[in-house]
């Protein structure tokens, strides 16, 4: 063989025990110099260039390490060594083994071989007796021996890992920094160990990948490596029972089913959660409503004025108030009230994983899954920082206008980052999470040669970061009060002074609205007043942000495994993801719609629908990273529980058959919302039936609708309930008859709702006392509203709701009109 130039040669031959030569491999004539066995002609032909020192190389000290995946390896390669590597080629197609050296917080230099895996190298499956369906019953899974053995395919991965730590000191595991990555770097510790005893296992703990990352190494956390363990375990004995459970109680009863039709314990929650949104949607019924609308303009600006009562299901009550509205020779508002105070726009927090997928698809239109692949990707490359996090604080300590300033060259947002340099630099709002492992998702590098959605995703997560340090967003808020008659109306306005983070972040949306001015006790006369139908609007379908959410809060998954799960149901065909307007929405399929609902009407305690059982199970699983529980006390615990349930859904197959196997309608459109339509015009030689009388501008009052409605909800003339200028005026005998009417309708409606009401003035909730052989009581219905309390069986009929209730209800002739209806403002 061919001598060769050292830096172009392949480094072999480490220690004081090899047999070849450091630069050509050849076995004759070595020496030992500066701690390498190097031959003769070799040492004179590289003795200049190679410039080894006995101080700079500990030629003896050989650490290899191991990342997560082969394009880590590189990038690692990359950085740890400044570019100056050389490669080797493995007996796995996909992965390389990289050597170089490199300078410890001592000076001293080290030899290191920078190699991968491709995730977890075991795998674990049931012995062969029971791989078979045929071999035993699903029941049985749940006791089965469970096996670990390395995946055929990665094999020669192992291989590699286990030459390599023959002659390493060291071992330093480079896996991503969470659960799954400290079980990884657990197999591959193994594996190392097995070769060599005495070899060292440590592990790097980093955020983003840059040369200082290896010089501060820690041990593997093994109650997370248990932890994993145990998911993977009680994930393989659930979910390979119900699987064939499901599979061999369904299969038959939908065509065009022929695969497995899987369970997974994060799945079914998952699915839950889009079919109960559907179920939802599908039963909405849609009510109508009234509302009184106010519109002034004044100084060539309008302000827009909203009811205080926000709208009634009630046309006849609303239709009254309306009328009261309308009393007297001319109709006038009165401002009570005007208040002017700054205001602020608060700035995001910083990044979570969660909070990256939501708005990929909220605001990116990307799958939550693909938003992570991307993510991933950017963080390979040293663009991003770990892009797996639930942390939304940074470190005081953490330097953050180093990030900035290497932002400030951008085309975009460049400007704006100086502009953070030059005096903007705000400290990033405190969230109340931290992982105590990484920091929130933001930028290491800056880079402008992306496209697609690669530059879409880094492109959200630099902004977000720009506007994390930068300072909230100010303006000035306008509040003012009119009444009218008895009625309140508010109208808001704002005014934005200074934009700050909105400069960068244009994810978030804030619209000034300037209102003319007033001052209090002004009066005027509106321009429009108006009482107007609509119609309450059905729920949409969940949509992807609303999903991670819901996953999120319940502990369905991780901040890592959230996207996953989501991918499976789509692709199991459970759900279709589909785009409306800029974010995906999920209909539930009919299998999805069939499992969901048969297992809800077994009437387990807990569903596997619902999200509770996977809840308690994630807990278990951070008990065990917390060391108050035992891998093996979780997983015992974990089989007793699903082995009970699986017990009582195979006993009632029969209900989990009996589904409906339709296809589901589609969702019922919303209802926009309409004015009512204009009153007919009056009869020839009538006159008009609705006043008008001239505001401050100019402008005409107008009412619409409804007036042609009147005959038939109270029995009384239009141009007697409209008439106050042109037409005739309301005799008091009618005004008390229309009132007393009124009042008898509502409380004849209140006379059979046996609900009392608490000190708020709501109706109460009705709950059972267990300990008290389940004797029924009421409460408040708001969560931190009065403390009222009340046994049903000594309520009382003062106590019962009515329209009237919460005091003394208004009785026919009692008052004139107008006394009445201000009596009766609050309780309407």
């Amino acid at each position: 063989m061919a001598h060769s130039n050292i830096w172009n040669s392949h480094p072999r031959g480490y220690g004081k025990g090899s047999r070849e030569c450091r630069v050509c491999t050849h076995p004759a004539g070595l020496i030992r110099k500066y701690g390498l066995n190097i031959c003769r002609q070799c040492f004179r032909e590289n003795s200049a260039a190679i410039g080894f020192t006995k101080t700079l190389v500990n030629a003896d000290m050989k650490i290899l390490c191991v990342a997560e995946k082969p394009a880590m390896s590189k990038s690692l390669a990359q950085i740890l060594s400044n570019g100056q590597y050389t490669t080797r080629q493995t007996n796995d197609q996909y992965t390389r083994n990289y050597d170089f050296t490199y300078k410890l917080p001592d000076n001293s230099m080290v030899q290191v071989v920078m190699t991968a895996v491709r995730g977890h190298l075991l795998s674990s499956d049931f012995p062969l007796r029971y791989k078979k369906w045929s071999g035993c019953a699903p029941v049985e899974l749940f006791e089965a021996q469970v096996e670990k053995a390395t995946s055929k395919d990665l094999l020669a991965v192992e291989r590699n890992l286990a030459q390599e730590s023959r002659v390493a000191d060291q071992v330093m595991i480079w896996t991503d920094c969470d659960r799954e990555g400290e079980n990884i770097g657990a197999e591959v510790a193994n594996v190392c160990q097995r070769q060599n005893q005495r070899i060292r296992v440590l592990r790097a703990r980093f955020s983003s990948v840059t040369p200082a990352a290896m010089q501060q190494p820690a041990l593997l956390d093994l109650r997370q490596a248990d932890a994993v363990d145990a998911r993977i375990e009680l994930d393989l004995r659930i979910g390979a029972s119900f699987t064939r459970f499901q599979t061999l109680s369904f299969q038959n009863r939908f065509p065009g089913v022929e695969g497995v039709i899987s369970y997974g314990p994060c799945q079914f929650p998952t699915l839950g959660f889009v079919v109960d949104q559907y179920r939802r949607v599908e039963s909405f019924i849609p009510e109508s409503f009234w509302k009184i609308e106010m519109l002034h303009k004044k100084d060539g600006l309008d302000a827009s004025f909203v009811w205080q009562r926000g709208h009634l299901f009630d046309q006849l009550v609303c239709l009254i108030i309306y009328e009261a509205c309308l009393e007297g020779a001319e109709i006038r508002a009165v401002i009570t009230r005007v208040k002017s105070q700054p205001t602020s726009k608060y700035r995001p927090l910083p990044l979570t994983t969660v909070e990256l997928q939501k708005n990929g698809s909220r605001f990116l239109s990307i799958p939550s899954d693909e938003v992570m692949t991307i993510a991933e990707s950017l963080y390979t490359k040293g663009w991003i920082s770990y892009p797996r996090t639930e942390t939304d604080q940074f470190d005081l300590n953490y330097d953050l206008m180093g990030l900035i300033q290497k932002q400030t060259h951008n085309s975009q947002w460049g400007r704006f980052a100086q502009r953070l340099t030059e005096g903007g630099y705000r400290n990033p709002r405190k969230g109340k999470n931290n992982d105590q492992a990484h920091p929130p998702i933001h930028p290491v590098m800056h880079t402008e040669n992306l496209d697609g959605n690669e530059k879409k995703v880094y492109e959200f997560i630099t902004r977000r970061f720009l506007a994390c340090c930068a300072e909230d967003a100010k303006g000035d808020q306008t509040e003012i009060e009119a009444k009218v008659h008895t009625e309140t109306f508010k109208a808001t306005g704002l005014i934005i002074k200074e934009r700050n983070y909105l400069d960068v972040y244009p994810y978030d949306k804030w619209t000034g609205n300037v209102l003319p001015n007033f001052i209090e006790g002004e009066e005027f006369v509106p321009t429009e007043l108006s009482m107007k139908t609509g119609a309450t609007s059905p729920p949409t379908l969940l949509t992807e942000s609303q999903l991670i959410a819901l996953m999120d809060k319940n502990g369905i998954g991780t901040d890592a495994t959230i996207a996953e799960h989501i991918k499976t149901i789509t692709k199991r065909e459970y759900v279709v993801r589909s785009k409306r307007d800029r974010e995906y929405v999920f209909t539930p399929s009919t299998l999805g719609i069939a499992l969901v609902e048969g297992y809800d009407n077994i009437g387990l305690d807990m569903s596997l629908s619902k999200p509770f059982l996977r809840s308690q199970l994630e807990n278990n699983l951070r008990l065990i990273c917390l060391g108050e529980k035992t891998k093996v006390e979780v997983v015992q615990e974990a089989i007793d529980m699903y082995r009970n349930v699986f017990e009582i859904v195979n006993r009632d197959r029969r209900v989990l058959l009996e589904i409906d196997q339709r296809p589901p309608p589609p969702p019922p459109p919303p209802q926009p919302f309409q004015p009512l339509p204009p009153p007919p015009p009056p009869p020839p030689g009538q006159p008009q039936d609705f006043p008008r009388a001239s505001g401050d501008n100019g402008q005409g009052f107008r009412t619409f609708g409804l007036a042609h409605n009147v005959n038939s909800l109270t029995g009384v003339p239009t141009n007697q309930l409209r008439g106050r200028q042109d037409g005739p005026s309301i005799s008091r005998n009618n005004e008390d008859r229309r009132m007393d009417d009124f009042l008898q309708n509502l409380n004849a409606a209140g006379a059979a709702d046996t609900k009392p009401r608490c000190q708020c003035g709501l109706i109460a909730q009705q709950l059972n006392s267990p300990k008290n052989n389940n004797r029924a009581f009421w409460i408040c219905s708001k969560r931190s509203g009065c403390k009222f309390f009340k046994w049903d069986d000594e309520l009382d009929a003062n106590q019962l709701a009515g329209p009237w209730s919460g005091g003394q209800a208004a009785q026919p002739g009692e008052g004139t009109f107008r006394e009445r209806m201000h009596g009766a403002e609050w309780q309407l």
